[in-house]
Order: C-alpha cells, then sequence, then structure tokens
C-alpha cells in the first residue's frame, strides 16, 4: 500500500482555516518514489480526514504523498463515514462532496467546468466525458484517466448566444452530434480522435429550438424535439434532410426510437403527454396522459420491454409498458427530475433531480441544491441518493458500467464523478 512521506517534525494545525499539514524533518532517503503536493478540500464543511488508514488532520489537507492509489476517508459527526481514492500523478487539488446520507460508489471528485454544463455524455470507449455548455462555445471534453478539462470544441456555427444542449454518439459511423438551439443546428464531428474531433457538416431542423434528439440506424432517422414550434423534426441521417413533422403536442423534450427502429416515443413537457409513433407512416399509435404533467426525459431498455419517463411536476418517474402502453410503476424522487440514464446492463436507472425552483424565477439558483437518485429497476425499489450541486441536470453512466457523472447547472459550473463499480457486483 502507498505509504505517506512525512517532511518534518512539527505538527501545525490553523484554528482560522481549519488546514492541517504534516512535515519531517528526515525523510527516507532509500525511498525513490515521486513525491507530489497534494490538497484535498471539501465543497461545504469540513471532515476529519485519514488516508491510507493514518489520521492526517481535518480538511482542507496540505499533503506530500507518494506517486499511485492512496485510500481516503473522510469522518465528520452525524455524517455517513466516505471512502474513496485518489491516483496520485502530479501537484493537483481535490475537491469532494462529502454525502449526509450513504450511497455507493466512491466520488471520484468535483471538477469544475464551463459555464452552466448542460450535459455530459461518456466517448463510446470512456476515455473521455463530453461536457455540452449552454453559455459556452460549444463542449468541452474531460479526460477521464486525468480527470481534467482537456479540450474545448468551439462548434463552427455558434452565433450570439450559444445554447448548446444535447449530444449525441453515433458508433457505427464514429461520429458525435450536439444540438444549439438558438440556431436550430444539430452539428457532427468525427471522433476518430476523441480528444480531437474534426467538424464535418451542419443538419438543420427547421424548427425552433432543437432540444434533444435520437437516432436509428435501422431506419436511418434522426427525431428531433423543437421545444417552441412545439414539433418534432423527423430527418434522414446520411442525407440530413427533413423528412416530416410531427404535431399536435407542446414544448416536445425526450425522445427515443425502439431498438428494431419500428416506434418513437416521445415525452411532451407541456401537454402531459408520452406519444408513441409508428416509423413506417408516422402517425400516432397510442398516448399517455398525465393532467398536470411536465414529461422531460424518456428511455428505453435494450430488449424494448421498459420504458421510464421523467415528469418534473410531479417528482415522479414512471416505468411503461411499451407495447400497452400504459404507465405500470411510479417512483417519487426529489424536485424536478431532468435526465435519466440506464445502466450498461438495464439493472439501475439514474435520476439526476434539479430540486426546488427559485421563488423568483426557475431560471435563478435553486434555493436547495439537488440530488440524484439510483432505482433498481429489478427490484423495483429506491436503493441511493446522491447530493449534487446547484441543479444537477446532465447525466451519464460510462458504457463499462464503472463512472457515473453528473452536471451542476446553475451556477456551481462544476461536475460530480463517481466509481459506481461495486454496482455491478450487486445482487
Amino acid at each position: 500500500m502507498p505509504s505517506i512521506k512525512i517532511i518534518a517534525c512539527l505538527v501545525f494545525i490553523s484554528g482560522l482555516s481549519g488546514g492541517f499539514s504534516l512535515r519531517a524533518e528526515n525523510a527516507d532517503k532509500t525511498n525513490k518514489s515521486a513525491q507530489y503536493k497534494i490538497t484535498i478540500d471539501l465543497v461545504y464543511g469540513s471532515s476529519d480526514i485519514a488516508i491510507d488508514g493514518k489520521p492526517a488532520g481535518r480538511t482542507p489537507v496540505k499533503i506530500e504523498l507518494e506517486e499511485g492509489r492512496h485510500t481516503v476517508k473522510l469522518t465528520r459527526k452525524k455524517y455517513p463515514d466516505m471512502d474513496t481514492y485518489i491516483d496520485v500523478k502530479e501537484e493537483r487539488e481535490w475537491l469532494f462532496r462529502h454525502n449526509p446520507v450513504h450511497t455507493f460508489g466512491k466520488q471520484l471528485g468535483v471538477f469544475k467546468c464551463g459555464r452552466m454544463p448542460k450535459q455530459v455524455i461518456f466517448t463510446p470507449d470512456d476515455k473521455y466525458l463530453y461536457v455540452i455548455l449552454w453559455d459556452g462555445k460549444g463542449y468541452q471534453i474531460f479526460d477521464m484517466e486525468n480527470l481534467e478539462i482537456r479540450n474545448l470544441v468551439d462548434v463552427k456555427q455558434h452565433t450570439g448566444k450559444a445554447s448548446f444542449v444535447e449530444g449525441l454518439f453515433i458508433p457505427e459511423t464514429n461520429r458525435f452530434l450536439v444540438s444549439q438551439v438558438t440556431t436550430a443546428m444539430i452539428s457532427e464531428y468525427d471522433i476518430t480522435d476523441p480528444l480531437n474531433p474534426a467538424y464535418l457538416r451542419k443538419m438543420s431542423t427547421k424548427g425552433t429550438w432543437p432540444k434533444f434528439f435520437a437516432y436509428s440506424s435501422v431506419i436511418d432517422k434522426i427525431a428531433a424535439s423543437n421545444w417552441l414550434s412545439h414539433d418534432v423534426s423527423i430527418m434522414t441521417y446520411s442525407t440530413g434532410k427533413l423528412v416530416c413533422k410531427l404535431n399536435g403536442m407542446r414544448m416536445p423534450r425526450g425522445v427515443v426510437f425502439t431498438n428494431d427502429g419500428k416506434y418513437l416515443f416521445i415525452a411532451s413537457f407541456d401537454s402531459g403527454l408520452i406519444l408513441k409513433y409508428d416509423t413506417a407512416t408516422w402517425k400516432e399509435v397510442k398516448r399517455i396522459y398525465k393532467k398536470h404533467a411536465a414529461m422531460r426525459h424518456i428511455v428505453l431498455t435494450k430488449d424494448n420491454k421498459s420504458c421510464f419517463v421523467s415528469n418534473m411536476n410531479h417528482s415522479e418517474i414512471y416505468m411503461i409498458d411499451p407495447v400497452e402502453f400504459r404507465i405500470i410503476k411510479t417512483y417519487k424522487v426529489f424536485n424536478n427530475p431532468n435526465t435519466i440514464e440506464l445502466s450498461p446492463d438495464d439493472r439501475y436507472l439514474f435520476v439526476s433531480c434539479r430540486g426546488p425552483n427559485n421563488p423568483e424565477s426557475y431560471l435563478k439558483r435553486s434555493p436547495k441544491d439537488g440530488q440524484v437518485f439510483i432505482i433498481d429497476v429489478k427490484n423495483q425499489e429506491i436503493i441511493a441518493r446522491i447530493d449534487g450541486g446547484n441543479q444537477p441536470t446532465g447525466l451519464d453512466v460510462s458504457g463499462n458500467g464503472i463512472y457515473l457523472a453528473f452536471s451542476n447547472f446553475r451556477g456551481d459550473n462544476n461536475i460530480d464523478i463517481y466509481d459506481i463499480s461495486e454496482l455491478k457486483n450487486k445482487n
């Protein structure tokens, strides 16, 4: 196990800052491992910290550690102990969020990013995390090995207020798509080199404020929900041309194709509707209505047997039978559930909950930070809750099932990342 190298003989405790440092005059001269100065701090409050099982003071802690992996334990009165680890490769600061409730996984840290991160999405190889910026020039690329932002992609057609919203990877063609509401455009990039995407083209939805979009390789179609023109654009992916528009809904948001390409499901935010369309005719075949609902995001299991939808207004998640098209289970979560995502094995559903609206305007910081829920959909129970920052919005799970990432949208300008690999071994 890596060891803490003490570099001074005096222990100094700062009562003003809560800082703690260790120093020792006589270093072990036979130890040739690289040493790095490390700072560990918390987003809020202060906790006692132990590194590799040895007490190291109270956060914020400044210490020198050998290169390699070190275990970290945070303890605080009335809080559950929090266990995690850090991989020391260079001098750096680590920021954590000590959760007041027990949760699954090991928090890898809270990391700064650009302004108003709207969505996060892992690359198909899980080596990078793309961070879509509402108030930025495009999207940032976060390196999962070194846990740092490595690049900012300036999307070619951005003008005026940027307002980038969602991203989508198409592994079949090694492509990445990103939507921008203010231009009604979807931009496409070649990600042969995922750290340096190459711009290829842009496609117009011919609508107003396109938000979410989905792709079916079976029928070579993209469906893009246009928030303010109250329609869904159906486009041929290979040509980028508009095929038709689906109408009769207000503020469509989430869209998803069944894996056989036969149906398209749409979540209508302002209509309280979940709609099912036949892609052979582009006609509505079934619908679900909930009074005063605000349907936001929609996902589907790989076998097409279960569908899940978030309802922001009622703080609910619905499990839907895709064939009969009816709600068969309702989960109550925290205020304003936003993005939902299934684990690669479809066992767990992750839900980002933005938190209560600001009484002056939902566009301002929430009076209370948000939360992320983990639902075991096999046993149909909520198994964990994770405290986030202000308005957790974007959320994704890596394809290997190891990492969970979510973005804190309103003013925090950061992302939380967790190692959730222990969920893979849970019965």
